[in-house]
């Protein structure tokens, strides 16, 4: 059990250390940006293709068990690094509409952990287990295509 406890304190502090980057990355560069709604509907595209790729990687014969943890660290960081860049992004596009910063950030940061929250109970208690690591990942694609074209189809965001 110290081994699995082990890989899973490595991956999360990973994958922390991933949206840590991400996070940096952004908030170094929103005040730049032209578009943030542009900016952000890249994001949300490069998570649903992150995702497919996911699906495909896990499900495939690409992983052997040499390279099981290594490709898991590089999952792990990248899934971070996108939510990493999302989040301050997604707080300068809400703060540009409203000016009081600690309610925008503590809203978007609800938001965030019931979204992490649910993921995590859905996720291991019926996607993964009822229909598998592909139908998981798909699901996700879906999700994430949906709020993608929400987003992109209402000007009123």
């Amino acid at each position: 059990f110290g081994f699995l406890y082990q890989w899973i304190g490595i991956l999360t502090s990973i994958f922390m250390a991933g949206a840590a980057a991400g996070s940096m990355a952004m908030a170094q560069r929103v005040k730049k940006i032209r578009s943030l709604s542009g900016a952000f509907l890249i994001c949300e595209f490069l998570i649903i293709v992150f995702s497919l790729l996911m699906g495909f990687l896990l499900t495939g014969q690409a992983i052997y068990m040499q390279n099981a943890p290594f490709i898991f660290m590089i999952l792990f960081f990248v899934s971070g690094f996108l939510l990493g860049i999302e989040f301050p992004l997604a707080s300068s596009m809400v703060l540009s509409e409203s000016q009081e910063v600690g309610r925008v950030t503590g809203i978007l940061y609800g938001a965030d952990l019931l979204g992490g929250w649910l993921a995590g109970i859905l996720g291991g208690i019926v996607l993964v287990p009822v229909l598998g690591v592909w139908g998981a990942c798909m699901v996700i694609v879906f999700l994430k295509t949906s709020s993608f074209l929400v987003f992109a189809f209402n000007k009123s965001l």
